[in-house]
């Protein structure tokens, strides 16, 4: 299935919790809140654009569910606007004390309790540092939110300024502990606890951490992801390069050998990279409790002026959905390079250099053809699906669909035309009907490579799931019941069809009931694919084009092994982008009515979700202008 990403958030795959070498999230670094007037399970996850305010960072509610409450404590808030430092005996690894996990009808979330350190300042000297770790899973998207404490004696102690916010309620100088956090009061965290205290002016520098990180004088890091690492930090270490910035003095980390590439191949999962699988190109920097923060360098800015005017370049060459890139950043293998081929465009500052490739014949240009061309073959064709053909070599390379990047830390980065970036299947949601509940065993080929599944799809057995009349499924390892499967990744290049409908923005909803009808999905289906692809139309009052991939190429391209063979399998794939202001005339497709199955019956539906062409305001490619 396809699925929308949110920028700082890169998605979590499968986080066994502690089981797993590294729980690699999406990094939130706005306050995730998880809370509405009740506890109920209708409770939804959104993202604030900003961290709030320490007085405000405790949430505070006028209509508190205090009958709902796991238990309430007496409150004290310390705001002196004086920031105090407090030293920390951090320990070579943290302590896993405690996980649970609660469920919602929708969402699960897992909490880790780890203990990092002992205070040895004079103020809450001896006590034992602590960090709750919350993660929010559902429908692909997880959501991570840390809280730091000081357990002195009978006292919690929260360190706002060092938290996402709280994980309880406030009302009349009383804490109230959540029933989704209720497992907190079995742990030795909480045993002794009489009150809490939430100090606003306590501080540990070394916890800090920063946005930006600048690099040059026209260029710095920009903070990515956060991840946590349970078991052996260094082990995580040793596959990195220390490296020394000497504008901030501070140490960056950067990736010692060329970044695997990833499969969902179940050749041998047990060699899988585990660090990198989304943050390749990476700059990380290490907190002593444990943090890892995933940093990209950001020179957009200061290459502006570089480059043609009517292209548009990435340091990416993989899309994620929602338009956001899978990697940070596309590091060539330096034996790939013969610097022959290059010549310096432009210098941008003393350390960061443009380079063209004046070489036709090169390899970087001859692999990104190969690339961009993988899908094109015989086989793509034989269903009439009416893609747009590939361009040849020489209009390939004329179109200057690559530039090279030196930076600062001796690494070549390829910058990767908007034209021939990958865009992934965005989305895909899988229903299994079933009158007799059967099982299914439902695997992603090693065609694709996944960028999000849940629950979580194993490289070997796939997921082992019970259908039900309603499309639901049950995972019998758990018992868990999900709405759907859900997946998103990548196959190959896969090109823009040039038949379809001319729909104006303001007659999607009406489209999309007459249309996915006739596709085979049923109310509730179109229900979903309509709350979730509609607010992707993100420009009004403009004419779209949208397409149907045939089920044939779909199978082709991102194939699902499905045992037992069901009755029936309808998957949906749309493609569309935005044509502008004006209706254009194009082939319109032709297409019988799906008679659906609804005993055992597969029913699954996403998108390409492409960048977008047009600007909001001109209208218009830079090119064009």
């Amino acid at each position: 299935m396809w699925l929308q990403v949110n920028l700082l958030s890169s998605t979590i795959r499968q986080k066994n919790m502690i089981k797993s070498k590294t729980l690699m999230l999406v990094c939130v670094m706005a306050v995730v809140s998880f809370y509405s007037c009740s506890f109920a399970d209708e409770e939804r996850v959104s993202n604030q654009d900003t961290v709030p305010p320490p007085s405000e960072k405790i949430i505070r509610q006028n209509h508190f569910p205090w009958e709902r409450a796991a238990m309430t404590l007496p409150l004290e808030v310390i705001l002196h606007h004086t920031k105090k430092e407090l030293t920390v005996d951090f320990g070579t690894h943290v302590i896993v004390e405690n996980e649970f996990e609660f469920s919602f009808e929708s969402y699960f979330l897992n909490a880790v309790i780890v203990k990092v350190g002992t205070v040895s300042s004079a103020q809450y000297r001896s006590g034992e540092l602590y960090r709750i770790d919350k993660y929010i899973e559902g429908k692909g998207e997880a959501y991570f939110q840390m809280y730091r404490m000081i357990k002195f004696q009978n006292t919690l102690v929260l360190l706002s300024q060092l938290s996402d916010g709280s994980f309880g309620r406030v009302e009349n100088e009383k804490f109230a502990i959540p029933l989704e956090m209720r497992g907190l009061l079995d742990t030795e965290l909480f045993r002794g606890i009489e009150k809490v205290v939430e100090d606003n002016d306590a501080h540990i520098s070394s916890l800090d951490y920063r946005d930006t990180v600048p690099i040059t004088s026209s260029t710095h890091l920009t903070l990515k992801n956060r991840s946590v690492e349970y078991n052996d930090l260094n082990k995580f270490k040793n596959r990195l390069k220390p490296l020394s910035v000497l504008l901030t003095e501070d140490t960056i980390y950067i990736e010692k050998t060329k970044v695997h590439s990833h499969s969902n191949s179940s050749e041998d999962p047990k060699n899988e990279e585990p660090y990198f699988h989304n943050e390749e190109g990476g700059i990380w920097m290490f907190q002593p409790d444990g943090l890892v923060f995933c940093y990209s360098y950001d020179f957009k800015d200061a290459l502006e002026e570089t480059l043609p005017a009517s292209k548009d370049y990435k340091t990416f060459n993989r899309y994620d959905c929602g338009n956001m890139p899978h990697q940070i950043a596309k590091v060539v293998d330096p034996d790939g390079i013969n610097l022959n081929d290059l010549a310096q465009k432009h210098m941008i500052d003393d350390s960061l250099f443009l380079y063209e490739i004046t070489n036709d014949t090169s390899q970087i240009l001859k692999r990104s053809f190969a690339l961009y061309t993988e899908c094109f073959n015989d086989e793509l064709y034989n269903w009439n699906d009416h893609l747009k053909p590939p361009l040849a070599y020489e209009d390939f390379i004329e179109d200057h669909p690559v530039f090279i990047v030196k930076d600062p830390f001796g690494r070549f980065i390829q910058l990767t035309r908007n034209d021939y970036i990958l865009s992934p299947a965005c989305e895909p949601v899988i229903y299994i009907y079933s009158r007799s509940n059967k099982e299914y065993q439902i695997q992603l080929d090693s065609k694709i490579m996944p960028l999000s599944t849940y629950p979580h799809h194993d490289v070997v057995e796939g997921w082992r799931v019970q259908g039900s009349n309603n499309g639901s499924v049950t995972l019998p390892r758990n018992g868990r019941t999900y709405k759907y499967l859900f997946w998103e990744g990548s196959s190959v290049y896969l090109p823009p069809k040039t038949d379809g409908f001319i729909v104006h923005f303001d007659s999607l909803n009406v489209f999309f009931l007459k249309t996915l009808k006739r596709l085979g999905l049923n109310d509730n289906e179109i229900k979903d694919f309509t709350e979730y692809w509609v607010p992707q139309f993100d420009q009004p009052k403009v004419y779209y084009r949208i397409s149907f991939y045939s089920q044939a190429l779909i199978n082709q391209l991102f194939p699902l092994k499905i045992t037992p063979t069901p009755d029936q399998v309808i998957r949906i794939l749309m493609d569309y982008e935005v044509i502008g202001k004006n209706r254009v005339h194009i082939a319109t497709p032709t297409f019988l009515s799906v008679d659906r199955i609804d005993d055992e019956l597969i029913v699954e539906w996403g998108g390409i979700n492409r960048p977008s062409k047009l600007s909001m305001d001109g209208m218009q490619t830079k090119f064009e202008q």
